[in-house]
């Protein structure tokens, strides 16, 4: 299968090019110019990989929880090139891309977004199996889920883009020797991507066009709109 995945969830904007069994990618990890990268970026995956956007069998695209404004460019790419070249897509939640490197590890996988207001998207996963919901949690509910789904010595690798600011947390803990950071924390998971889109697409077939991000809080923008209208209206 020829597959694009999109991956603008986090800082690190990450694009990779599945044509057959070559894999061509592009990886950037220079903060939030996803809006302006993006589009080339694709472009010049084609040109590697000499496709068309009409070649596309399937085209995968980060669900979230993530950055706001990168899931909607993320997403908004992955339809539109769909929209003109009448091609499926299907929408990934970003822990779970994050989480499947480690499918193999023996202990726990938490995947950590910074997000914000000293808070982490995060979920926790064992050999490839999400055991939680995807949570907006502070430290401590993180390390309470660990404690309630964890077991005694367990070792709990911490990835994510943001894994190593959660990591300052960990130092309080008795155990904090159980607790592994991943040392390519930033790396671009676009093969982990399509792995998992192509697994979603034979399973239950592609999402609509309508299908959005998963938000897992309402942006600064709508509060501070909801906090004038109240204003307004009292």
């Amino acid at each position: 299968m020829n597959i694009l995945a999109i991956d603008a969830a986090t800082a690190v904007l990450s694009l990779t090019l599945q044509k057959g069994e070559s894999y061509y990618q592009y990886n950037a990890d220079i903060g939030f110019r996803h809006s302006e990268l993006i589009m080339p970026a694709v472009d010049r995956l084609f040109a590697e990989a000499e496709l068309k956007p009409t070649d596309l069998d399937l085209v995968c695209t980060a669900l979230g929880p993530g950055s706001f404004t990168g899931l909607r460019v993320g997403m908004a790419t992955a339809k539109g090139i769909c929209a003109a070249t009448d091609t499926p897509f299907v929408a990934v939640p970003t822990l779970d891309i994050l989480a499947r490197p480690f499918v193999h590890f023996d202990g726990l996988v938490l995947p950590l977004i910074d997000a914000r207001k000293k808070r982490y998207f995060a979920a926790l996963y064992r050999k490839g199996v999400k055991l939680s919901d995807y949570g907006d949690l502070t430290p401590e509910e993180i390390f309470t889920l660990v404690d309630r789904l964890g077991k005694e010595g367990e070792k709990v690798i911490l990835t994510g883009p943001d894994c190593a600011l959660f990591n300052s947390h960990v130092e309080s803990r008795d155990d904090r020797d159980c607790f592994l950071l991943d040392e390519e924390c930033r790396r671009g998971n676009g093969g982990a991507m399509i792995a998992l889109g192509r697994c979603l697409f034979e399973e239950r077939g592609p999402d609509t066009m309508d299908t959005g991000p998963l938000y897992m809080r309402k942006s600064e923008a709508e509060i501070s709109l909801e906090a004038k209208e109240a204003s307004t209206s009292s």
